[in-house]
């Protein structure tokens, strides 16, 4: 299975130094020879969220990934 994240923009760059957190949704796989693109989250909802509050069930930190 190959998954393939989303590019690093700028608006993830400002979503970082404004300390948030962004999600990163890896669709359900069926085959193990699958070719996954995995979706982020809005970037007006990753916004407006609160610093402290947990992202939503299902979904990964897409600025700590990127940052190793």
């Amino acid at each position: 299975m190959t998954i393939v994240p989303p590019k690093f923009t700028i608006w993830d760059k400002l979503l970082k130094k404004l300390g948030k957190k962004r999600g990163m949704k890896i669709p359900k796989h069926s085959h193990p020879y699958d070719y996954i693109i995995a979706g982020k989250e809005s970037f007006l909802r990753a916004l407006f969220r609160s610093k402290n509050k947990e992202l939503p069930d299902g979904m990964i930190d897409f600025i700590e990934i990127k940052k190793s």
